[in-house]
C-alpha cells in the first residue's frame, strides 16, 4: 500500500475516510479478477452507490443535496465506464438504471464540468454502436 501511495496510484484524503485509486490501478485489479468476482464487486459498488446517492422527494430537484450529488457523480461515471467495458458478463443492472435516473435529478445543480459528466453517463450505456 505504501508503494502505491508513494507513486500516487492511491491517494488518501487527509481528514476523511476517502481513498482515490488511479484508473490504471483500478483496471489492473479488475483485469486480475475472474468474471464472477467482477460481478460480485460490481454489485457491491452498485448497492453502496444506491444507498448513498440522494433520491428526489415529491418530484423536486435535489437542491439540499447538491454537495452530496457532486461528490458521487464521478463514482457513478466510473462505474458506468466499468459497465460499458464488461457489459457482456454483468448483464443488465437495474440498480445502475435507478442510480442514473436519480443522478439526472441533480444534473443542473452541478458546475458545468460535472454537468457534462452527468449528461454523458447514460450515453450509449445499454446499447452498442453497430457501425
Amino acid at each position: 500500500m505504501t508503494e502505491l501511495m508513494e507513486s500516487s496510484l492511491i491517494v488518501r484524503t487527509v481528514g476523511t475516510n476517502m481513498l482515490s485509486i488511479h484508473r490504471v490501478a483500478q483496471s489492473a485489479v479488475a483485469f486480475s479478477m475472474d468474471a464472477s468476482t467482477r460481478l460480485g464487486i460490481f454489485q457491491k459498488v452498485l448497492f453502496f452507490l444506491n444507498d448513498r446517492f440522494p433520491g428526489a422527494q415529491d418530484g423536486g430537484l435535489l437542491y439540499q443535496w447538491w454537495i452530496q450529488c457532486e461528490q458521487y457523480v464521478p463514482h457513478i461515471a466510473a462505474v458506468t465506464r466499468f459497465y460499458k467495458g464488461h457489459r457482456d458478463e454483468l448483464g443488465i443492472p437495474m440498480m445502475l438504471c435507478e442510480i442514473i435516473r436519480r443522478c439526472a435529478w441533480c444534473d443542473r445543480l452541478l458546475p458545468p464540468n460535472k454537468y457534462s459528466m452527468v449528461t454523458g453517463i447514460n450515453t450509449g450505456i445499454f446499447w452498442r454502436n453497430t457501425n
